[in-house]
């Protein structure tokens, strides 16, 4: 069974003008250099040695810049904790019912680092 993680992927914002407006979609090589630089061992060393995340997020969102990717540090991180939601569940629901695994695009590439 196949899910489409892009369904989780819509950062809202509020703009100026008060009204809400979505980000765009992550894409699908966008979501993998995403996790690719989130797995990075060296960042996955400062994540767990930093009480505080917001520096490093800063610096991923500066990185997908570099990609041409647009998005903020909180647009990375919530695309994030959203895949980590997704995995996990996935992962949990597996292991509960002994049932075949559900999957979704980047589950190993999570997977590997989770």
């Amino acid at each position: 069974f196949f899910v489409d993680d892009r369904d989780m992927s819509h950062s809202e914002r509020v703009s100026s003008g008060g009204k809400r407006s979505r980000s765009p979609d992550w894409g699908d090589e966008e979501t993998t250099a995403r996790i690719s630089l989130w797995a990075d061992d060296t960042v996955q060393k400062r994540f767990s040695s930093m009480g505080r995340n917001k520096p490093i997020w800063e610096d991923i969102s500066t990185e997908m810049k570099q990609l041409s990717y647009n998005r903020t540090a909180e647009q990375c991180k919530n695309k994030m904790d959203n895949l980590k939601t997704l995995y996990k569940k996935i992962k949990d629901t597996t292991n509960e019912t002994g049932r075949e695994r559900r999957s979704f695009q980047h589950f190993e590439q999570l997977d590997s680092v989770l």
